[in-house]
């Protein structure tokens, strides 16, 4: 797939509606991680606790997106007793059972946070009595929105004592050409530590701009040779790619208004709204930002994931 062509996409977002929220990178976010087979939980009784663990994150202004995968909030759920009682007409299946949450660093292997309760859940049978167990977890319990603010103000302190460090990191990996893992680490600056997101920001603008530069002329060239063949379709689709805030700015600009003049009138409402980008300034910013924040992501997503139950457990 063609690595710029997220810009086609953001173009046409931002004009739908410029106060349109993004996913982003630049809040403090955590993968939350479950078990891949738990005593006597079934994919049903999982989900329930993930969407339970999921609000309690978000309930604290942390993102549960996870996409750094450095990171994680994971459960232990363990039953440790179980009994029937007499109920009637069928026996009451009642378990005891403890939860656990943890909050942990990946590549320190250091617990951030922890939290720990008994709960209790009965039914007609071992399922049902799990399910009661889960539905009495309430994230908005004070225990839990403490123990998540404490893991979020462990991962702030991180941000500030590494700032330089992760830095010098993101510097290196722009050194070897590795733009995108360079842009993923410097965006995944989280804003609660505003000196070293605002000096990261700045740097991944560099970046980003360095990772155009060697990418707009081959589109360039292609847009060129696709409307000299009479191609203006594919030649609009090759200078949709090209960042209207790059380095090829004032070439891309100049096809555009030639191409512009010759198409028919449908075809010449595309090409005008995107001659308008380069020419709002204010779109122009927030659509690089998105652009960034968007590439980083991708890539990330692109990537084996390191986090999973058992290495974390261990």
């Amino acid at each position: 797939m063609k690595r710029f062509k997220f810009f086609l996409f953001c173009l046409f977002i931002f004009a739908k509606s410029n106060s349109q929220e993004t996913s982003k990178l630049s809040t403090i976010n955590l993968s939350v991680i479950l078990p891949s087979n738990a005593d006597g939980l079934n994919e049903s009784n999982l989900s329930k606790l993930e969407n339970k663990i999921i609000e309690a994150v978000t309930n604290n202004g942390v993102s549960a997106d996870g996409y750094t995968q450095n990171f994680v909030i994971y459960p232990k759920f363990e039953i440790y007793d179980e009994k029937e009682s007499k109920g009637g007409l069928r026996n009451i299946k009642i378990i005891n059972c403890n939860l656990s949450l943890f909050i942990k660093q990946l590549s320190t292997n250091i617990i951030f946070s922890t939290y720990s309760k008994n709960i209790q859940g009965s039914g007609y049978n071992k399922n049902e009595a799990i399910n009661n167990a889960m539905s009495s977890i309430d994230p908005a319990d004070p225990k839990i929105m403490e123990f998540v603010n404490n893991g979020k103000q462990k991962i702030i302190q991180y941000y500030q004592i590494n700032c330089e460090t992760i830095i010098r990191k993101a510097e290196a990996e722009k050194n070897i050409k590795n733009y995108e893992c360079s842009l993923s680490i410097l965006l995944s600056i989280p804003e609660e530590v505003p000196n070293c997101n605002t000096k990261a920001v700045a740097n991944a603008k560099i970046v980003f701009l360095e990772f155009q530069k060697s990418q707009c002329e081959q589109y360039l060239q292609k847009a060129i040779a696709a409307s000299a063949a009479l191609y203006y379709d594919e030649a609009l689709e090759y200078l949709s790619y090209i960042d209207p805030s790059g380095p090829c700015t004032i070439e891309s600009k100049k096809l555009i208004s030639v191409i512009s003049s010759k198409v028919d009138a449908d075809r010449k409402a595309k090409w005008d709204f995107l001659l308008k980008t380069y020419s709002d300034a204010v779109a122009l910013k927030k659509l690089q930002l998105i652009a960034m924040n968007n590439l980083a992501i991708g890539w990330l997503k692109s990537q084996p994931s390191a986090a999973t139950y058992i290495t974390i457990v261990k």
